[in-house]
């Protein structure tokens, strides 16, 4: 990732962060409208939690961009908790689009 790159991602998270309940809930509904099956994933969940914690995950993500395999083993290790939930690659497919 380039300098310039870095501070885009950098940039447009100072204007998410101070509204980062409202961006979760966005990004939640948008992710069930994308996908109503998703949604059976998240039954137990108590989405207020579950919305900080994605909010802070980000946090840290942005936080690391200029060492970013410190947080690899951190990505890998929620990887495999996701793949627990049963999480499927066509479930990531989804986010990212």
């Amino acid at each position: 990732m380039t300098p310039r790159q870095i501070d885009l991602i950098r940039t447009s998270w100072s204007a998410v962060e101070p509204i980062s309940d409202a961006a979760a809930r966005l990004f939640y509904d948008r992710l069930f409208e994308s996908d109503p099956a998703i949604k059976r994933l998240f039954a137990k969940t108590d989405m207020q939690a579950q919305r900080g914690i994605l909010m802070q995950t980000l946090a840290l993500l942005v936080s690391s961009l200029d060492d970013f395999e410190r947080v690899v083993p951190v990505l890998e290790a929620l990887g495999r908790v996701h793949a627990g939930y049963g999480v499927r690659q066509r479930h990531y497919d989804t986010v990212e689009a």
